[in-house]
Formats: C-alpha cells, structure tokens, sequence
C-alpha cells in the first residue's frame, strides 16, 4: 500500500536508502548517492510538503519514493532531444526500495500516472538496472539533464496515451478492443480497414492510404486499429503507447466466424462468408507475421507496449482505466 510518509518512517526509510546505495555499488554504479544521500534535512522537508511516499506490506515500508508537480529547475535546461512536452508534469526523485519485494518501480509509476498525465525523472548514467525498468515502463530518454552541482543526468518523460495503436491478428477483437479504449479515454479512433477498403469492395491506391495514414499521424491524439505491416514502423515512430493482441489462433479463426453477416463500424462492407484466402492468413499469422511485429516492438524505445495473450487480460485492463 502506497501512502504519504510521516516522521516516524525515517528510521526506516534510512535504512532503504542505505539498502539501495548498497545495491548500487554492488551493481557498477558507485557515484551516485554518495556521501549518505538523501540527507535527512532533505527527507524532513519532502515530508513537510506532502510530497515523500512510501510503500508498504504488513505495516513495514519497503520501498520510498518522492512525487511532486513540476516545475523541477533541475529540468530547466536540457542537452539531446528535449521533452516532448511543455505542458505541466509531475517528479520522480529519490525512488528506492530495500530489494524484498519485486514490482516496486511499477506500483510507484503506476501511483504517479493516476496523478499526472506526464512524468519526468531521470538517474546516474551508470544507473543501468534503474535505465531498464524505465525503459519497461514506456519512459523515453530525451537527453541530459544537470543538477545544481553540475553532475549529469540522464532524462527521462512519460507522456499519457495520446497517441495509441491497437494491432495483432484477425479476428482477436482489435476494433472491440479499440472501441472500448476510446470510450475509456475519448481518443479519436480510425481503422485502417475503413481507410484501405472502398464501400464497392475495392482498395484506394497504396499512395492515397499513406497520404490518409500520414495525416492522422500528425494528429495531436489518435487510436489506430489495424495491420498493415507495411506501414507498422512508420506508425510506431508517431505513436506513444501500443496494444498487441496476441491471441491462440482458435480464438481469432473463431472471431471471425462469429462476425459473419454482421455491420460493423470498422468495415465498410459486410462480409458475407470466411474468404478461404484470409483463413490461411490467420493460420500462418504467427509463425509468418509475428516475429516481424516483435522484431518492430523491441526496436521501439520509449514506447509503451502492451501485450495481451487473451481477451481476460484485455478486460481486466480496460477495468482499471
């Protein structure tokens, strides 16, 4: 349980730190939070102003975290790309934990996101476990930033699903899910199969799809459902956040079936039998789609994949929206 710190916590949350600062030297990374930091004047004044957090299991922290909203003069000037946003932002500072529990980074950032629609926070460029979980939970590293002494940092935001894709193979339910996604957060949503197919059942030329493609991606705020491989890397360097529904192929072939027959507001034409061409698509999709879809994935830094394996997990987090 996450809650605001008090000043009978000190004893323990020095001792997090000291845990953390072992497990940093322990792990290549000795200069930073040396010399005893935090100190515990600067712990005393994060809890005077509401904004000092720890995480507890049976009544015992384990793990503590600042929170704040910005401005942080720490991110005043910045080297590299740059934030991706001006707008108001929340801080991460001086996150620890004593190494008995797993999942700390996640709940703390989870914690901060129902808060603040973007995050900043950054670490010790020898910081490399901190670099990786940061990197899990769909922060972006946007260049240098310096602390009051001087000493570098390595910057890192987090932007809010403004700009969201929704893929994986046919028949998993990408336009339900999409559909639900955008009445939880009022995305414009666009489907590629609603862009690519004439109402006659014909195509539009591959130059007039990009040309559409391309504009929705200049959009401040879209949620595109669909493939189209073609234009997936292109997709993924405008996009923040990603959904992949990587379903069993039963459950797709069965999607599909179920359809059958039925309007839909992601087609603008009713199919009216299992073509035996797209069967053999969705039958192939893993071993001859996928690998490239993952491939495309991992090579996307900064943004935040989502992978589903069944239509419980998308369910469940569409609940926690």
């Amino acid at each position: 349980m996450i809650r605001l710190a008090v000043k009978e916590d000190l004893p323990r949350i020095l001792e997090i730190y000291a845990a953390a600062r072992k497990f940093m030297r322990e792990q290549g990374n000795p200069n930073q939070w040396k010399a005893g930091y935090p100190a515990l004047s600067v712990l005393e004044q994060d809890i005077d102003s509401g904004s000092l957090y720890v995480d507890e299991a049976e009544g015992t922290p384990y793990g503590v975290f600042f929170l704040s909203a910005g401005p942080d003069p720490t991110y005043s000037r910045i080297d590299g790309e740059g934030w991706r946003s001006g707008t108001s932002y929340g801080v991460i500072h001086r996150i620890a934990s004593d190494g008995t529990r797993k999942g700390f980074l996640h709940a703390a950032v989870a914690f901060a996101r129902e808060r603040f629609s973007h995050l900043r926070i950054d670490t010790h460029e020898d910081n490399l476990p901190m670099q990786n979980a940061l990197a899990k939970e769909g922060f972006s590293h946007r260049g240098t930033v310096y602390l009051a002494n001087g000493d570098p940092r390595l910057a890192y935001d987090w932007l809010g699903m403004e700009k969201v894709l929704v893929i994986g193979c046919p028949g998993g339910g990408k336009s339900t899910f999409a559909r639900a996604l955008r009445d939880k957060t009022n995305l414009p949503l666009y489907s590629l199969d609603m862009i690519w197919h004439k109402p006659d059942k014909t195509n539009v030329t591959r130059e007039e799809f990009d040309a559409r493609l391309g504009e929705l991606l200049k959009e401040p705020r879209f949620l595109i459902e669909g493939n189209y491989a073609r234009t997936l890397e292109m997709r993924l360097a405008a996009c923040d956040t990603v959904f992949l529904l990587d379903y069993p192929v039963e459950v797709c072939l069965a999607g599909v079936e179920s359809r059958i027959g039925k309007k839909r507001e992601d087609m603008p034409w009713v199919e009216t039998e299992f073509d035996p061409e797209f069967r053999e698509y969705i039958l192939h999709f893993a071993a001859e789609r996928l690998p490239y879809i993952y491939q495309c994935l991992n090579n996307a830094r900064g943004k935040r994949v989502v992978i589903f394996h069944s239509r419980e997990e998308a369910a469940d987090f569409l609940e926690t929206l």
